[in-house]
């Protein structure tokens, strides 16, 4: 199936795309390991001034991270339309995609710590 496809076949497409799925499994495991039992409210947000600005249930935090699931798919999908045509915008697409997929992590992971 990927003979078929030349943009799969690319290493700097599939380096971006593992990349990118390895980051948001990581995300979407380790917030399942620690809120599947969590009842109470979370907070999502914290500034220094205001002190907790937002509170959420588990399902917002998971909302956060499926958000990022579904941004990174459109990523994709617009990384093999500009494919063809010009390149280097589709590897800015997917590269910009492990970014993304960095940050959300790294949220997640300070939701998760605060909490």
């Amino acid at each position: 199936m990927i003979k078929r496809w030349p943009f799969l076949r690319d290493t700097k497409v599939q380096g971006a795309i593992m990349v990118t799925l390895v980051l948001l499994l990581i995300a979407l495991i380790s917030s399942y390991r620690s809120l599947r039992m969590a009842d109470h409210l979370l907070i999502v947000h914290f500034d220094r001034f205001h002190g907790i600005d937002v509170l959420g249930t588990r399902e917002d935090v998971f909302g956060i991270i499926f958000s990022g699931w579904g941004i990174a798919f459109i990523n994709v999908i617009l990384g093999y339309a500009l494919y063809f045509r010009e390149r280097f915008f589709s590897y800015l697409i997917l590269f910009s995609n492990v970014c993304l997929a960095t940050l959300l992590l790294i949220a997640t992971i300070v939701i998760l710590s605060v909490n």
